[in-house]
């Protein structure tokens, strides 16, 4: 299972969104998601994706996951824990132990790679915003 994920942000702190797009193994589509997440900075919304990410893909029962994202700060807070905020460390936590269980490999990816990921999360912040 490969999921792209990608965080929108509208100012700093803004209003943000995430978003994910889980494919098969054929490159089929899945399923997907997108969440407000309201005033942010853009890093709480990156990381807030991989966090549903992984979430979701547990709780389908899919034990393979390759999460792909176009934040390199975010693909690094795999291996070192102190760069995701503190209000957010206990959730972290428990998807770091989750990405040990099952077989998971997270990688960069360009933004013009994560296309879809990223006008999925535009279009949550955009459709959220039009409705204020």
């Amino acid at each position: 299972m490969k999921v792209n994920i990608d965080g929108a942000a509208r100012g700093c702190p803004g209003f943000t969104t995430c978003a994910g797009i889980f494919r098969g193994s054929r490159s089929e589509y899945i399923g997907s998601f997108s969440s407000f997440l309201g005033v942010q900075k853009s890093l709480y919304a990156e990381v807030m994706g991989a966090i549903l990410a992984i979430e979701i893909a547990w709780s389908k029962g899919f034990r393979r996951i390759w999460l792909e994202c176009d934040s390199s700060h975010l693909c690094q807070a795999f291996s070192l824990f102190n760069l995701i905020p503190w209000y957010l460390r206990g959730r972290w936590r428990k998807c770091i132990k989750i990405s040990k269980e099952i077989d998971f490999e997270v990688s960069h990816i360009f933004r013009e790679g994560n296309y879809y990921a990223d006008k999925l999360a535009a279009l949550g912040l955009e459709n959220k915003l039009d409705f204020k």
